[in-house]
């Protein structure tokens, strides 16, 4: 497989300039490619005043040249922003015309993730994802994706579950973050019935076309209860 390589170019130098070291290449879609760096946070902090060296992984996210989609990074920049103010999605730190980066979410993808998990742990991540999906269906804001996102939800070791990569977000007045991502759940019902869990594909399908049809908070709840 063909690695992509930073040579000093001048989108290199730009993320030198923002004091990231070590930049090398991560993943890639259909549609950008993700580097990694390290940024040391006591490079920033006034000489006279000590502090403990306390180093993050940053990711950066770049267009791909062959790509057409367009406006992809600014639609990610974006949407960061609204909804890192609702404490969605990885911390955006800076970006730039060609890139955006933002801290890295370390953990597993949910599907590799899932199978290893504990019953109160699976309860709990299902929980803040419906949570999150939840807040963008208020927001009117559609994320794509969710009824299949086994490269878009981070879960760490924490236990938190991170959302990622909204460069296909879009405002709309009938979102489907919920009911997607009831779909997803659904397709883990084998699976998840092994961990303790008894929810029916009948309630969880009659759950979610309730809720689709006014976005109620009293319809969403009954869809989270399945899963407690």
């Amino acid at each position: 497989m063909y690695v992509y390589k930073i040579t000093k170019t001048q989108l290199l130098r730009q993320l030198e300039g923002k004091l990231l070291r070590n930049v090398h290449y991560f993943a890639e879609g259909k549609r950008g490619i993700v580097y990694v760096g390290q940024f040391d946070k006591s490079l920033v902090i006034k000489k006279q005043i000590p502090v403990k060296k306390r180093t993050i992984t940053v990711a950066v996210k770049v267009k791909k040249k062959e790509s057409k989609a367009e406006d992809a990074i600014a639609s990610e920049v974006h949407w960061l922003k609204v909804l890192n103010e609702r404490a969605i999605g990885p911390r955006m730190l800076f970006s730039g015309e060609e890139y955006v980066a933002y801290e890295f979410a370390e953990g597993e993808h949910i599907e590799e993730w899932l199978p290893n998990a504990t019953k109160v742990d699976i309860q709990n991540v299902l929980k803040s994802v419906f949570q999150q999906c939840y807040v963008m269906d208020k927001l009117n804001v559609n994320k794509e994706e969710m009824h299949h996102p086994m490269k878009h939800i981070i879960v760490g070791k924490d236990g938190n579950a991170t959302l990622i990569d909204f460069e296909r977000c879009y405002e709309t007045e009938k979102p489907h973050n919920v009911t997607q991502f009831t779909d997803f759940v659904g397709k883990q019902r084998a699976m998840l019935v092994k961990k303790g869990f008894d929810f029916t594909l009948k309630e969880l399908r009659e759950a979610a076309a309730m809720y689709k049809e006014k976005y109620d908070a009293k319809e969403f709840e009954k869809i989270v209860k399945l899963i407690k």
